[in-house]
């Protein structure tokens, strides 16, 4: 698998508590810049504790305009702690140098995650009530914004593919 978009190293992590509650969404608002061109198969997530008592987690796919690219399946207290890791299919290729941003939505309650606090970002949520867990918006909603810090959180995959919109031109030989 290859790194393709997120933010997978912590220079200064640290475990940090509330950073969801049910049907609000959390997201680095600048989103992140994919490093390589290929098909996402897979999220990774940070998850150190889930004493805030939410039962599940889903992380939301959205491109740079706002639309929903795709969900990936449910992160739940059953699967542990630390670094967990699921399945998800996209409606298109991650293409390098394009912007991406990973939304974390809960069924309910508080779930803690992994952040680097050598990281400032604009960190960008919904209200409570406002993005359903159920079915997430094909449009990202307009955010309320503030300081903190970027979560560990990013797409593997396999390199390849380029973007959905390009063209092959065979041309004859001889």
């Amino acid at each position: 698998m290859t790194f393709l978009v997120g933010y997978q190293t912590a220079s200064s992590p640290t475990d940090t508590s509330p950073q969801s509650s049910g049907n609000d969404a959390f997201w680095n608002n600048a989103g992140h810049v994919a490093a390589a061109t290929g098909t996402a198969t897979s999220v990774n997530f940070y998850v150190p504790s889930w004493a805030g008592g939410a039962t599940g987690m889903k992380i939301c796919v959205y491109d740079n305009g706002g639309t929903l690219l795709g969900v990936s399946s449910v992160f739940a207290p059953a699967d542990g702690t630390g670094l967990l890791n699921k399945s998800i299919t996209l409606s298109g290729n991650i293409t390098s140098g394009q912007t991406y941003k990973l939304v974390g939505t809960t069924t309910g309650g508080f779930v803690d995650a992994r952040v680097d606090l050598a990281t400032a970002i604009t960190r960008a949520i919904v209200a409570s009530g406002s993005f359903s867990y159920a079915s997430p918006p094909a449009s990202l909603p307009a955010p309320s914004t503030g300081a903190y810090f970027d979560w560990i959180v990013w797409l593997d995959g396999t390199v390849g593919g380029g973007s959905n919109n390009q063209k092959l031109t065979l041309l004859g030989v001889g």
